[in-house]
C-alpha cells in the first residue's frame, strides 16, 4: 500500500526507509513513558517551504509542554523545483511518528485519510512571519488555541537582518521554546533555515498577551460600594499577566475592598461579600490553610498552603503553595480551609 502519492518527494521517503528497520526493533521493546501525542490533520493545507513538516498539516497537543513542538518540526517530505502539491496519506504520518519514538499505543493522528499539500512561493521574510512562529511556539507551551494568544514582537526584526540573509526566498523559520511558558515580555530565540541548512539564530524580544473573560468597571466605584451589573461588565481583553476570570455570581451583589476607577479589571481579591456575611475572621495571615480544588462535583484536596492576609467566609485571599511558593487566589469557605474553582 503507497503511503504517499508519487507527487510526494523521494528524501523524506529515503529517511523513512533508512530508520524503518531501527523503528521495529524499537516497538518491540518495552515501550518508555511518553505524553500522549494527539495529531489533528488539516484537509488542504498550503505551505510556502519547500520542506514539509508536521506542524505545516496538523494541528498538535500533548500532555507535556515541549512534546507538541518536538512533534512539530518533525519532517515528512520535499518539494523539488519541479512540484508544486503532493499528497499525504493518515497512516504514513502515523508511521513517521513511530519511527520518530512514539509508541503506537502513544498516538491518536485523527483528520482526512489523504490530504492535499500544496505549495506556494513564499513572500518576502517580515515580521508577522516571526510573530506566527512564535505564536504557534507558545500556543504549544501554553495548551491554548491559537485565537486566545495575541504575539507581537517589541522591535523590529526583519529589517535588522543582513541584507543577504533577508533578501533570500523560500526561508523557513522556527521560533524556540523558552524554558518556562509565561506570559508578558519574553525573550525567544528566532532560527532561519534554507532547507535543511541553519543561517542565522538571533533573540527576539516579544509580548505574549493572553485573552482573559475579566471583569471591569464602567465607573468609579467607592470603597464598601456593591457591585451591580450598571456599574460593571465582563470583557474578553489580551493581557501581559495571568488574570482572574470570575463568574457572574462571583462579581455581582458583592462589595469592593478599595476605590476603583473607571476601567479597571476588577481581580477576585478586590471583592468581598455583603456585610452581614462577613462576620469574624476564620483564616489569619501567617496561618496554614487546607485548600480544595473544586471542578465541578470532582473535588481534590491539595497541600496545605500558607495565608497571606486575614479572611472571612467568602473572602478570596492570597495563599503561598508551600511546596512550590507560587501564590494563588482562593475564596475562603470555613475555619481554616479555602477552595479553588476551576473552569
Amino acid at each position: 500500500m503507497k503511503l504517499i502519492h508519487d507527487n510526494s518527494i523521494s528524501p523524506a521517503l529515503t529517511r523513512l526507509a533508512t530508520s524503518f528497520c531501527a523503528a521495529l526493533v524499537a516497538l518491540m521493546l518495552p515501550a518508555a513513558a511518553c505524553a500522549e501525542l494527539i495529531v489533528q490533520l488539516r484537509a488542504n493545507p498550503v505551505v510556502d517551504c519547500r520542506q514539509v513538516t508536521l506542524a505545516d498539516v496538523a494541528d498538535i497537543s500533548a500532555t507535556t509542554n515541549n512534546e507538541a513542538v518536538i512533534a512539530g518540526q518533525i519532517d515528512l517530505a520535499d518539494f523539488d523545483n519541479t512540484k508544486s502539491s503532493l499528497f499525504l496519506n493518515r497512516s504514513f504520518v502515523r508511521i513517521r511518528l513511530m519511527v520518530a519514538g512514539w509508541g503506537s499505543d502513544e498516538l491518536r493522528v485523527s483528520g482526512p485519510e489523504k490530504i492535499f499539500v500544496e505549495f506556494e512561493e513564499p513572500e518576502p521574510l517580515a515580521d508577522t512571519d516571526i510573530e506566527i512562529a512564535a505564536t504557534r511556539t507558545m500556543q504549544q507551551m501554553l495548551g491554548v488555541p491559537e485565537e486566545e494568544l495575541r504575539i507581537r514582537l517589541a522591535n523590529p526584526f526583519v529589517s535588522a537582518l543582513p541584507t543577504q540573509i533577508r533578501e533570500r526566498p523560500d526561508l523557513r523559520v522556527e521560533v524556540m521554546p523558552p524554558s518556562s511558558a509565561r506570559l508578558g515580555t519574553s525573550s525567544l530565540n528566532v532560527m532561519l533555515w534554507d532547507g535543511g541548512n541553519l543561517l542565522l539564530k538571533r533573540a527576539g524580544r516579544f509580548e505574549v498577551l493572553r485573552r482573559h473573560r475579566v471583569a471591569v468597571t464602567r465607573v468609579s466605584l467607592q470603597r464598601e460600594s456593591t457591585i451591580e451589573k450598571s456599574n460593571v461588565q465582563f470583557e474578553n481583553r489580551f493581557l501581559a499577566t495571568r488574570a482572574d476570570e470570575p463568574t457572574d455570581e462571583d462579581i455581582y451583589g458583592q462589595r469592593v475592598r478599595t476605590n476603583l476607577g473607571p476601567g479597571e479589571v476588577l481581580s477576585l481579591r478586590d471583592v468581598v461579600p455583603p456585610a452581614q456575611e462577613r462576620a469574624e475572621v476564620v483564616v489569619k495571615r501567617r496561618s496554614k490553610v487546607r485548600v480544595t480544588a473544586v471542578s465541578g462535583a470532582l473535588r481534590v484536596r491539595l497541600r496545605q498552603a500558607e495565608a497571606l492576609e486575614d479572611g472571612h467566609i467568602g473572602d478570596f485571599i492570597s495563599l503561598r503553595n508551600l511546596d512550590s511558593k507560587e501564590v494563588i487566589t482562593a475564596r475562603v469557605v470555613a475555619p481554616g480551609q479555602a477552595e479553588i474553582k476551576l473552569r
